[in-house]
């Protein structure tokens, strides 16, 4: 078993562990997939005003975020990452990315073996993202509700919303996040809080 920045895992400790702790940047942004994933994105870019920060995509979100490079590619399906870093480079989104997944695979670059995820790939990619010693992280398009994906029929209603889900965010809330991830909207801006300038001014090492 491993342990780094207070999140705890099971088997051989991956390399990217602790990889940003000293060195940075320490902030990093967290795209879902979510309807509101745009309007968050607009309303952080303005909030961030040009700090510097890293970039984590959840499933498809690597193949439609534009603009800054992508940096981590992550999914709870071993058979996405691969086939989504190649869209990601044929889009011209430029630079190296790694991908992580919960299950060993020949395009899964870090495997992290959780005992809970709680059945969402963002609360994966956040423990992900804590583990590698990022002390700022926050959710845009991760409101984990009944909106829908951001590429669904407006009349289609999500699977996300019910109270079990949303107690596993509370729980890691209360004993493993500590004030480190805020979210944009949504039931993830109701339990972890809304980030704001102050919150995202931390000291560069």
């Amino acid at each position: 078993m491993w342990n780094a920045n207070g999140i705890h895992g099971d088997g051989e400790a991956p390399y990217a562990l602790d990889v940003v702790k000293e060195n940075g940047p320490h902030r990093l942004v967290i795209f879902g997939t979510a309807r509101c994933l745009w309007d968050d994105r607009r309303r952080f870019n303005e909030m961030l005003e040009g700090k510097t920060h890293h970039v984590m995509t959840i499933n498809d979100a690597a193949i439609h975020v534009m603009g800054k490079p992508i940096d981590h590619i992550v999914s709870l399906h071993k058979e996405f990452v691969g086939p989504l870093k190649k869209m990601k480079m044929a889009a011209r989104n430029l630079g190296e990315c790694t991908t992580h997944c919960d299950k060993e695979g020949k395009d899964v670059q870090c495997f992290w073996k959780f005992s809970n995820v709680g059945g969402t790939s963002a609360l994966f990619g956040v423990k992900i993202g804590l583990a590698m010693g990022y002390k700022k992280i926050t959710l845009c398009g991760c409101p984990l509700d009944n909106s829908g994906h951001y590429w669904e029929d407006p009349s289609t209603v999500g699977i996300l919303g019910c109270g079990a889900i949303g107690m596993v965010w509370k729980d890691a809330a209360r004993d493993i996040f500590k004030d480190r991830v805020r979210s944009m909207s949504g039931r993830t801006k109701e339990i972890l809080g809304e980030p704001d300038k102050e919150w995202l001014t931390i000291k560069e090492t």
